[in-house]
């Protein structure tokens, strides 16, 4: 079975479509369209490959629940250990995110494969190490949690917008509108989580950013934004491009 380099465990596709872009626009890690002995679900899985032939793993989770997606992850490692390194991306939305989520993680590693950890537990924004035995012996796995937006409450459309509105004072400006108009809108059908507010705000300003192309679906739209131009897109992804060295 090949080795996984990386595997990044993100909510959902618009994280996995949002780091894919990063990932390809900024180092020379490719999207490979199959991966012969894949060991993890195919459809939620986006493979990478460099030029050593190195692989790494995107994977929609598909909610902020990891404890499935680990226990899964934990058993494979059991019997065969075939990832270098895992980092866990999920939403700063609220307590849960900064300590509930990372100490539900650092336990299922520790119980499932009597994992001990070098120094400390999962940590925020950082990374730990946990060794444990397999078949073939003592191993290791590098362990990372960041949160999106890194240093304030919010999720994945947070930081996009931030980014957007970085020395554009022209889309900060049609953003502060828009999310004046969303955080005052009031319906009982529509956007009744703080959640679908976020994701609202980021698919009105760039309706407006691009008319034209508002019909398109999200990749298309992610794709044609240049990323890697923002500070905050290298400051918030840095956990990301020390996977990929």
């Amino acid at each position: 079975m090949m080795k996984i380099k990386s595997l990044i465990i993100c909510e959902g596709n618009t994280d996995q479509i949002l780091i894919g872009s990063y990932i390809e626009n900024t180092t020379e890690w490719k999207y490979q369209k199959t991966f012969k002995n894949n060991p993890l679900p195919k459809e939620s899985v986006n493979w990478y490959i460099n030029g050593k032939s190195e692989y790494i793993g995107i994977l929609d989770n598909g909610s902020d629940n990891f404890t499935r997606c680990i226990e899964q992850i934990c058993l494979m490692e059991t019997n065969e250990h075939i990832i270098d390194s895992i980092l866990v991306v999920t939403d700063n939305d609220d307590e849960s995110a900064t300590e509930k989520r990372p100490k539900s993680i650092s336990d299922i590693i520790e119980s499932k494969l009597g994992a001990t950890f070098s120094d400390e537990r999962l940590v925020v924004n950082g990374w730990c190490s946990a060794e444990y035995d397999n078949w073939y012996g003592k191993v290791s796995i590098r362990l990372g949690y960041m949160l999106v937006p890194l240093n304030k409450q919010g999720a994945l459309e947070t930081f996009m917008l931030d980014a957007l509105s970085e020395n554009l004072p022209e889309n900060k400006e049609v953003i502060n509108q828009v999310q004046e108009f969303l955080d005052s809108f009031k319906y009982e059908v529509y956007l009744k989580g703080r959640r679908d507010r976020v994701k609202a705000k980021m698919g009105v300003s760039l309706s407006i950013f691009a008319p034209d192309k508002s019909f398109r679906i999200m990749k298309e739209i992610i794709d044609s934004v240049d990323w890697s131009k923002f500070k905050t897109t290298k400051e918030q992804f840095g956990m990301i491009t020390e996977l990929l060295k």
